[in-house]
């Protein structure tokens, strides 16, 4: 997915195409740099995550697991816990290739405290302190939100509109 597409409705259709050989219950990790990657860094990027799930296994046992890079922005892990299920084992080896890739390409992939709203078909990257004071403002933005946990999520609640988000509660 690229630029070209960035629009809510097109956002949702397109990635209810992604993962569909994984059952919809497949656990998702959803990384958000910090910037927007290069065409090249995304190209290495979504080639490197290919590679290690390709290789992904727990207590020996590969994984049936899949990876995608979207927008330049989001690297994202899905695995079929039906197969092996997710251990400890399983969860370190993927954080360390992300911490790796961190320092590979100078970004930052795991800064809960960033949060990416598309506003006007832009994607934008913010503190979440500077989002909660400006959050009356953003009623026509949508929240990535990428705290979620299956790909039933992701194909049905990843992009939100701020007044429908965790922004807004509490």
């Amino acid at each position: 997915m690229n630029t070209e597409t960035l629009m809510p409705n097109k956002i949702q259709e397109q990635v209810k195409t992604l993962f569909r050989d994984l059952p919809a219950e497949s656990r998702i990790w959803i990384y958000q740099s910090n910037r927007e990657l290069s065409t090249s860094e995304t190209e290495t990027i979504a080639q490197e995550l290919k590679e290690f799930v390709k290789g992904w296994k727990a207590h020996g046992v590969p994984n049936h697991a899949d990876s995608a890079v979207l927008f330049n922005r989001f690297l994202i892990l899905v695995l079929d816990e039906s197969i092996a299920g997710t251990h400890g084992c399983t969860i370190d080896s993927s954080i360390r290739m992300i911490q790796k890739m961190e320092l590979r390409y100078q970004i930052s992939l795991m800064n809960r405290l960033l949060v990416a709203l598309m506003r006007n078909n832009i994607i934008n990257v913010k503190s979440l302190r500077e989002v909660k004071q400006t959050v009356n403002e953003l009623q026509d933005a949508f929240l990535f939100d990428n705290g979620i946990a299956t790909i039933a999520d992701f194909y049905s609640r990843w992009l939100v509109p701020v007044p429908d988000s965790y922004l807004t509660r509490g």
